[in-house]
């Protein structure tokens, strides 16, 4: 579901605000979130075989161990989002932006009704949870 989520927040969501070329530019947050989203399909392509077939004697140590060079885009990711987060505030006061972020949220089959900032934190709180493997 998380890879799923990310794929809506950039299909949904950051590529129709990158091509509006509307007042909040998303080039940085959008290809940090193309990396976020290729490593996770990476590290649930390692994950799945073990999980399927687990056992008392499974590790995981190693599959993590071998995506750590990308971890480094979450943290720039989670350094980036408060900036990103306080020029959406700015942004959403362009009539031109609320009517594309309007439209992008509509589209409720990908969104379930979820605003783009729900979709947008996705990263930051995935940080813990890797923690916790």
């Amino acid at each position: 579901e998380y890879v799923y989520n990310l794929s809506t927040l950039i299909e949904v969501f950051l590529f129709p605000l990158k091509e509006s070329q509307h007042v909040l530019t998303v080039n940085y947050i959008y290809a940090e979130v193309e990396v976020i989203q290729a490593f996770s399909k990476l590290l649930l392509a390692d994950l799945g075989p073990r999980i399927k077939d687990w056992s008392v004697r499974q590790c995981l140590g190693d599959v993590i161990l071998s995506v750590t060079e990308y971890m480094k885009v979450y943290t720039q990711f989670v350094k980036d989002y408060s900036l990103f987060i306080e020029q959406l505030v700015i942004a959403k006061k362009d009539s031109g932006f609320r009517d594309v972020l309007r439209k992008c949220e509509s589209n409720t089959a990908r969104t379930k009704n979820l605003p783009f900032e729900s979709f947008l934190i996705l990263p930051v709180q995935r940080i813990p949870r890797y923690e916790l493997l």
